[in-house]
């Protein structure tokens, strides 16, 4: 809510200041002063600046699905961005599991609108927050139908079953090309490695070892296993990504040594 500080009145500037001091208390402010989503809306420069504890998340979700429900209009995209904001904002672990699952109906009824700045918006309110399995499962279902849906799949947090499940599927159809890497990442452990390394280019297998559900400890094991000139540049990148210099030297050594095996071949011509 917008004031011209020159112009209040006495009343309108003790409202002012009952206001402003709300904004250094955040759960006060959002619980006691937002009620619709026309207040979203409203107190969306303010809220913007919070941080997303679960009280507020939830309170201001709740909001959005109860419009959504009732059918009622609201400035979709500024109210969105309300949410994301504070979602950004938060700690997904702090967020209670009716929160996350309002988050969610939320993403469920606007991944599908025809503007892209929403698909953008509610997948960021999304990302990295943990799921039942009911709402992974219907991520699966309806995966063909936007890649947003895809992104979530791929890059969830943690390793889960029915995601892998999905992902072994795609990688045998070979049904998302343009992202094997990642596909291959859902799928990775040290123990099929060998599998993957032998199915794929190496630049292809180096990246979806950075990307896999592994310890930094593990990455770097693989890559000194498998890292081939073929990707020096790939290798290279992602050592400096991991912070790696020891997998820099090992892959130092191991040009040299196919430096010198190559000229022993030339050699013997």
């Amino acid at each position: 809510m917008e004031y011209y500080l020159e112009d209040l009145s006495i009343r309108e500037a003790i409202d002012y200041l009952e206001l402003h001091l709300l904004t250094y208390e955040p759960e006060e402010y959002a619980l006691g002063q937002i009620k619709t989503v026309r207040d979203v809306y409203e107190h969306r420069t303010p809220l913007k600046k919070f941080c997303g504890t679960d009280r507020i998340i939830s309170h201001i979700s709740q909001i959005l699905v109860d419009t959504i429900e009732d059918r009622k209009r609201m400035r979709t995209l500024d109210c969105l961005k309300v949410l994301r904001a504070l979602v950004k904002k938060a700690n997904p672990s702090n967020l209670k599991a009716d929160t996350i699952a309002r988050l969610f109906r939320i993403y469920q009824e606007f991944i599908f609108r025809d503007n892209k700045d929403i698909q953008w918006c509610v997948s960021a309110i999304l990302k990295d927050k943990p799921l039942t399995d009911t709402a992974i499962h219907w991520l699966i279902c309806n995966c063909n139908r936007s890649e947003h849906i895809v992104n979530r799949l791929l890059l969830y947090r943690d390793t889960h079953a029915e995601i892998r499940s999905w992902a072994e599927r795609v990688y045998n159809e070979d049904g998302l090309p343009r992202r094997r890497s990642e596909v291959i990442a859902v799928l990775l452990t040290p123990e099929n490695a060998n599998r993957f390394a032998a199915d794929n280019d190496a630049n292809t297998f180096v990246w979806a070892v950075f990307k896999a559900h592994l310890t930094t400890k593990q990455k770097v094991a693989l890559l000194k296993k498998y890292s081939t000139s073929e990707a020096f540049a790939s290798v290279v990148e992602i050592a400096n990504r991991l912070e790696s210099p020891d997998l820099l030297r090992h892959f130092l050594i191991k040009l040299k040594n196919e430096e010198r095996a190559s000229q022993r071949v030339k050699a013997t011509r």
